[in-house]
């Protein structure tokens, strides 16, 4: 298993009879719940991302974990921590990773690697939170200038093209590349968010980036939201509040702001 150096176990003897399940039950990847420290629009939002998946359920192909990890994200998502992972696992995705240092979105490459090389995989969500994960610090959160988001995006952009890279080396069916595509989407959308919160004169040079690695129509669409948010800041702190984001109300109206400044 992983953890943070800032997170916390929240039972390390639930840890240990966690791999003894798995051990059992001949799982390659058994993750549990988990629960954290932070604001409370930090926590709600995490919480709904981190925990979304069906009490006990388990998946039996990589192609149906990679799908539900990156494509309909109905499991915890890209993160390392709160699994339980075979040391099988960790020996075959060693030598797939590149050489190179990796500065950014690693989590998303060893997880997606993690899922490929899977048999199955079991979500065991019924148990009391284990993991304790710390919100509002480290990398991800640190506030936004244009030399941290070039960055962010070039090393994320990189690692998108070394997932594609690593699937055609692989041979694999069409349907394996999508959740690639749907990962990729929805780093255009958070980015360009965050770009459209950089001073103007500073816009430009990050939009190219973006351009680089994303989808043009996303990256627009979202700066454009994103603009639109600084104009009516007011106006977004109401909506926030009555629609926040880990409800299926605010997620929706979110989706339909993008879609309208995409036209």
């Amino acid at each position: 298993t992983f953890a943070d150096g800032d997170d916390y176990y929240c039972d390390p003897q639930a840890l240990a009879r966690l791999a003894q399940t798995a051990k059992e039950k001949n799982r390659d990847v058994l993750a549990f719940p988990c629960t954290a420290i932070g604001s409370e629009d930090q926590v709600g939002n995490f919480l709904h991302d981190a925990n979304r998946a069906a009490p006990q359920s388990i998946m039996t192909s990589s192609l149906q974990i990679l799908q539900e990890t990156f494509l309909t994200r109905r499991t915890p998502g890209w993160s390392l921590f709160s699994k339980v992972i075979r040391a099988r696992l960790a020996k075959q995705i060693l030598p797939c990773l590149p050489k190179d240092r990796i500065n950014y979105a690693e989590d998303a490459l060893l997880v997606f690697l993690l899922c490929f090389f899977s048999r199955d995989w079991e979500q065991a969500c019924s148990l009391e939170p284990i993991y304790c994960y710390r919100m509002g610090v480290g990398i991800a959160n640190s506030p936004v200038t244009l030399e941290r988001l070039l960055s962010r995006m070039r090393g994320n952009g990189q690692v998108i093209c070394l997932l594609q890279q690593f699937l055609t080396r692989q041979g694999a069916d069409r349907l394996f590349f999508q959740p690639v595509k749907a990962y990729r989407h929805r780093s255009a959308i958070a980015y360009s968010q965050q770009i459209g919160l950089l001073p103007s004169y500073e816009q430009p040079a990050a939009l190219k980036e973006a351009l680089l690695w994303y989808d043009a129509r996303a990256v627009r669409a979202s700066v454009r939201l994103a603009k639109l948010k600084q104009a009516f800041l007011p106006v977004g702190l109401l909506i926030k509040k009555l629609f926040p984001y880990h409800t299926k109300r605010g997620r929706l109206l979110r989706r339909a702001l993008r879609v309208l400044l995409s036209l």
